[in-house]
């Protein structure tokens, strides 16, 4: 699983873009019901202006994976199709997105607590989500650079001191390490009510951060 592409998605997505994500969204809830808080039911009940804002938000950037790579008379040119253009015929291996910079009530918002963490105190805070990976190519690290990709993305969009966090069960240890391996550490911990299928009542979560050095 070496061939692989990776992207961030246009904020002004075709329509053949728009049904691509949102098929792969539901078929992720469909295969790994426990590894999100949304649901597939709800999900896809979902009309098609939902889909759309999720990839229109000028605050949300989704960063997908794509097999086979691209070939070079493909890569983006000034007046050529892009990556992005060919991204609905391609597979999708992989997806995540990036929210931000988002204010401090926003960004406790995102991250599940009631309180700020005094240790996100960085000028710019983001925070990733719906990391997912679909079960063939797992094991390969393509989470690994996945989030590198992110991380780089960000680094890219400003110049003052920037934080990118996440919340991830804290049982989960695959998640945990990939995310270690990116240079996240875990700034807290707390517990939650857990209504996902295959669940118990209660689940540790951790919140874990990392700083990004600028462009």
């Amino acid at each position: 699983m070496s061939n692989f592409t990776i992207t961030s998605l246009p904020n002004s997505p075709s329509p053949s873009l728009i049904a691509r994500y949102k098929s792969f969204r539901l078929n992720s809830l469909r295969l790994s019901p426990s590894n999100f808080s949304a649901t597939h039911s709800r999900e896809s009940a979902f009309p098609e202006e939902v889909w759309t804002s999720r990839l229109t938000n000028p605050l949300s950037t989704t960063i997908i994976a794509t097999n086979p790579p691209l070939p070079s008379t493909d890569l983006p040119t000034a007046t050529g199709p892009t990556i992005a253009d060919s991204a609905p015929e391609n597979e999708w291996l992989a997806s995540l997105v990036v929210s931000g910079p988002l204010d401090r009530t926003t960004l406790t918002k995102r991250l599940h607590l009631d309180t700020p963490l005094s240790m996100l105190n960085a000028e710019r805070q983001y925070v990733l989500n719906g990391m997912y990976v679909i079960p063939s190519a797992r094991g390969k690290a393509l989470g690994v650079k996945l989030v590198q990709f992110a991380k780089h993305h960000i680094s890219s969009q400003t110049s003052k001191p920037a934080q990118l966090s996440l919340v991830v069960d804290y049982d989960n240890e695959a998640a945990r390490k990939t995310y270690e391996n990116c240079g996240f550490e875990v700034v807290h911990r707390h517990w939650f009510n857990d209504y996902r299928p295959g669940r118990g009542a209660r689940t540790e979560a951790a919140v874990m951060a990392v700083n990004l050095g600028t462009a």
